[in-house]
């Protein structure tokens, strides 16, 4: 009879200390750990005018900018806070098409 063992390593019954479970506040703190680095790489990008030199913004530079104006109003809003951002709105100057 074939042994059904062979080759096998034995299990190791050491015992392990016990797995912490993150619980849901571990969680969020990580979660808000990170958001809040997000944002400060957000606002680094745009301190430095989203990495355009003032020479070289173009119409599409624009497009990006109300892109991330409308991503972060999103955001604004899901956190409750009021969304207008078009109060100073000159569409002279910003073109939405």
């Amino acid at each position: 009879m074939k042994n059904i063992y062979e080759g096998l390593d034995m299990l190791d019954l050491t015992p392990r200390p016990a797995r912490s479970t993150p619980t849901a506040l571990d969680a969020y703190i990580k979660r808000t750990a990170e958001a809040a680095e997000l944002l400060k790489r957000v606002s680094e990008y745009l301190d430095d005018m989203g990495e355009v030199a003032p020479d070289d913004v173009t119409w599409g530079n624009v497009g990006d900018m109300n892109r991330i104006i409308e991503k972060l109003s999103e955001i604004v809003a899901m956190c409750g806070g009021d969304v207008d951002h078009r109060l100073n709105y000159d569409p002279a100057l910003y073109p939405l098409g």
